[in-house]
């Protein structure tokens, strides 16, 4: 099953990360080639998934560079939810967090919808936050990409 499901998911998510390097969109591709490697990989830790830094650095790239409040705003909500999506282990693991520091709880809001463990759909959407993450970077930068008018090769 797990062969079913990773050799699709590495045969797209290095496809897009080829299509953003031929584009000159080097970090991007090198962030997805990441993600693949980790999402396809059939035990990760968490720590295999560092791409998820690099990720973060492109997303803030266009909100620390515009000087146009608004759209300051508008680019920060993408690394505003993925810093959300990858602090979800707080929640996750029993015993994270120590009782004694209710205060993560309230910057990381997350933890505190999160716990107790939720039942069904939600448990396993949280659960797999990071494959959602390399899904989600996957289709939305193919859709990028098509949609882009920079055609640049090299």
């Amino acid at each position: 099953m797990w062969l079913a499901v990773a050799v699709p998911a590495a045969l797209v998510g290095l496809a897009v990360a080829a299509l953003a390097y031929h584009r000159g969109k080097t970090l991007l591709s090198i962030c997805l080639a990441g993600l693949t490697m980790t999402a396809v990989s059939p035990f990760s830790w968490g720590h295999h998934w560092v791409w998820i830094v690099p990720l973060l650095v492109l997303l803030l790239a266009p909100a620390l560079t515009t000087s146009r409040p608004l759209l300051r705003a508008a680019y920060l909500i993408p690394p505003l939810a993925l810093v959300a999506a990858t602090f979800i282990w707080i929640s996750y693991f029993p015993g994270a967090v120590p009782d004694g520091v209710p205060w993560v709880h309230e910057v990381f809001a997350i933890g505190i919808f999160l716990r107790p463990e939720p039942p069904g759909l939600l448990r396993v959407l949280y659960s797999g936050v990071y494959v959602w993450i390399f899904a989600v970077t996957t289709v939305l930068s193919a859709l990028w990409l098509a949609l882009s008018d920079d055609r640049r090769v090299g």
